[in-house]
């Protein structure tokens, strides 16, 4: 941010003249002087980062450069130096002071807010960064952050008081935009919105963590860590400080999942209630994840209509399509190995379809998957077609050539020449015994017949009988 704010004029004229990307590579020639295939070794010399300067760093300099007021004044010679003199070596950011500093900043994809110390919050649309509007808030923000809808902006302040600003409310001051609400949580140190659903948020209170559906807090749960995501009901934490005592041997354990009050009451009540009772809770919270774990439960049950009602709630439209051809199945065996493959459970699909003395279909299932290893091994096991084991041969040996492992792939390449070279023995020698027994019968057509096998149309006829 800094940055930012002591650019030079001359340096924000040269990148705001292309924000979409197009022309990055010439900025960069002609602002440094220097070739793109030498970028490289200015890595290597600690250049400074505005060598790589991106359409976002441009868009992103002329929105601090924009609200921090007049840059400084910048001699002549110092605005427009000579081409030798733009190299990232001898750049040097000119000095700015302002009054009221920018304090936080945050970015939704059509929205930048730019909070200062005075408790003034600029609005820009994003890309074009065109000013909409300014919001003022009764304290100084640290923090910032947007809902999923960009209709509330949450505050978090230098005394660690969280508030929420109402961004769609008309503003009481002149020239001002939204309200900022009366509700407010002291001892406040994060906060992280759902990115699916714009009045879940989920916040961190001295070493508790609390989740609001609304302004509706859930029970607590005691917690260190910091938010990093949430979404589906589900929130990832991590413990940063534990992390930075060793920081170059993370563990896995430092990460954490916390599930909202809705999503383990649905597990609870489909293990327990009816299906209605379920159905009626998860309507009243109504969430794609709860309709997704209710439309799997009712194929579990293999409850069709349901599972089907479920599946239209949450816009699934791929699940729809598979209740359609389950419904179609007449034999409940296959459909249960159906809902098996659904849910990636292969080994038990399997298993079902033995049982079923139908080794074909976990053979067919076998080649959907692409698991050519266990197609070769149902196919010896059940005595199946040959061209079906070549095949899966000559599958297998792409899977080792696309890997380089060259023996292996020669070894099966190798089996599919031979049992091939096998076959078509097979097929001239009997075509060859029924050409003679011919002869033997009508000896006057012997043209005929031959004519007859030399066609490859009718050879293959003649060896297939």
């Amino acid at each position: 941010m800094l940055l930012c704010a002591n650019a030079s004029v001359s340096l924000l004229q040269v990148l705001s003249t292309d924000v979409t990307g197009v022309k990055r590579k010439d900025v960069r020639e002609k602002l440094f002087h220097i070739d793109e295939s030498k970028l490289e070794k200015h890595h290597r010399l600690q250049s400074n980062a505005l060598v790589q300067f991106s359409s976002f760093d441009a868009v992103w300099l002329r929105a601090c450069t924009s609200t921090c007021g007049n840059l400084c004044a910048v001699p002549t010679t110092q605005a427009n130096p000579s081409v030798g003199d733009r190299s990232p070596e001898t750049f040097k950011a000119p000095t700015l002071t302002t009054s009221d500093p920018v304090s936080a900043m945050t970015a939704s994809e059509g929205v930048l807010m730019v909070g200062r110390a005075s408790g003034v919050v600029q609005r820009y649309s994003l890309p074009h960064l065109t000013p909409e509007g300014q919001h003022v808030l009764r304290c100084r923000p640290q923090a910032l952050a947007l809902n999923c809808n960009t209709t509330k902006m949450s505050v978090i302040d230098i005394n660690g008081v969280l508030s929420f600003f109402d961004m769609t409310a008309k503003g009481g001051a002149p020239g001002t935009v939204g309200e900022h609400l009366a509700f407010e949580r002291k001892d406040a140190w994060d906060m992280r919105w759902a990115d699916d659903n714009p009045e879940l948020f989920a916040m961190m209170e001295k070493t508790r963590m609390y989740i609001f559906r609304g302004l509706d807090p859930e029970e607590p749960v005691t917690s260190s860590a910091y938010l990093c995501t949430f979404h589906d009901l589900e929130i990832a934490a991590v413990y940063i400080d534990d992390i930075m005592q060793q920081p170059d041997q993370p563990d896995i354990e430092f990460m954490t999942m916390y599930e909202t009050r809705s999503l383990r009451d649905t597990r609870e009540l489909l293990k327990n209630t009816s299906m209605e009772d379920a159905y009626s809770f998860v309507d009243d919270n109504s969430h794609p994840r709860l309709w997704r774990i209710l439309a799997e439960h009712a194929l579990e049950q293999l409850d069709f209509s349901m599972a089907d009602k479920a599946f239209v709630r949450c816009a699934d439209y791929q699940g729809i399509q598979f209740v359609k051809h389950l419904q179609k199945l007449a034999d409940r065996a296959k459909q249960r190995a159906e809902v098996a493959v659904y849910f990636k459970r292969f080994d038990e699909a399997e298993q079902m379809y033995h049982k079923m003395d139908r080794p074909d279909l976990a053979t067919d299932m076998r080649m959907r998957l692409g698991d050519w290893f266990k197609v070769e091994r149902l196919v010896k096991e059940t005595s199946g077609d040959d061209s079906l084991l070549m095949h899966a041969w000559n599958k297998i040996g792409e899977y080792y050539s696309d890997r380089h492992k060259w023996a292996k792939a020669a070894q099966y390449y190798a089996q599919v020449c031979t049992t091939g070279g096998m076959e078509r023995d097979v097929r001239t020698r009997r075509a060859s015994t029924h050409e003679r027994a011919c002869r033997k019968l009508c000896p006057l057509c012997t043209h005929t017949l031959v004519c007859c096998t030399r066609d490859s149309r009718k050879s293959s006829m003649v060896a297939s009988m």
